[in-house]
């Protein structure tokens, strides 16, 4: 199933932390002999298109004197003591999403979702 979109007007879109931003793909509300199913019977399941990536969690690191650099309002006081945790997701990607977490918003006329990357089910890979 290859997905062909312009994925430029997306560029405008940075999540932060470990959130990614689908577009969501329109699914059949036939079932293959033409009957009309009902939203429930759809499932909670869908396919969508990754069109912006945070850049990963932050990690403290396990130094002790690091944990101490945190200020009463839980803001890190040196952020060389910090890594991110990579993102398994990129733009592009098709993936399987659930529809019980997330935050549909509308961006240009367009209704798109935020999730965390970890509230993603699958990646989709073509066919190699």
């Amino acid at each position: 199933m290859i997905v062909a979109i312009d994925l430029s007007k997306y560029k405008k879109l940075s999540p932060i932390d470990d959130k990614v931003i689908i577009k969501k793909l329109k699914t059949s509300d036939r079932s293959s002999g033409g009957v009309l199913l009902p939203e429930t019977a759809v499932g909670q399941e869908q396919k969508g298109i990754i069109v912006a990536v945070g850049p990963g969690l932050k990690e403290m690191t396990s130094d002790k004197k690091t944990k101490q650099l945190l200020t009463e309002d839980n803001q890190y006081v040196n952020e060389e003591h910090i890594k991110r945790i990579g993102m398994q997701l990129k733009v592009g990607d098709l993936v399987l999403y659930t529809t019980v977490s997330g935050l549909k918003f509308n961006f240009e006329g367009e209704e798109l979702i935020v999730q965390r990357e970890v509230d993603i089910i699958s990646i989709i890979k073509e066919d190699e």
